[in-house]
């Protein structure tokens, strides 16, 4: 059963939100990517900047902006696909997988938020 007028018009605002979303998650990931396997960068990863240990926040974090820009991509996808195709289906998996996206924003907040020392003191280091 296809849709009809405004509705119509909000699908398509659906999908075109989406193609964004998706298009950001291919940047986020195609630029970690590059950050793991460019050379000159790369060698952040030895864990090692002249004669300063880089702490392991900084060595995860690249791996963490790689999930990230995947999921975005798998996210956008299913929320393009299940908008064009009126997937109840597609557009619940969408709908669930935005909850469980959100709920990890949150934690990561509060484990932001709780080790703030931490992380402060890490960066005091490796800028000084």
């Amino acid at each position: 059963m296809g849709v009809e007028g405004c509705t119509k018009c909000i699908k398509y605002m659906l999908f075109v939100f989406n193609f964004i979303f998706w298009l950001a998650g291919g940047v986020i990931l195609g630029v970690a990517l590059w950050l793991r396997h460019e050379p000159t960068t790369s060698n952040l990863l030895i864990q090692q900047i002249g004669d300063k240990q880089v702490p392991a926040t900084f060595y995860i974090g690249i791996y963490i902006i790689i999930a990230v820009g995947a999921v975005m991509m798998f996210v956008g996808f299913l929320g393009c696909y299940g908008a064009i195709q009126e997937s109840q289906c597609l557009l619940g998996t969408f709908f669930a997988c935005l909850v469980i996206l959100f709920a990890c924003e949150v934690a990561a907040g509060i484990w932001g938020f709780v080790n703030r020392e931490q992380v402060s003191r890490d960066l005091i280091l490796i800028l000084s």
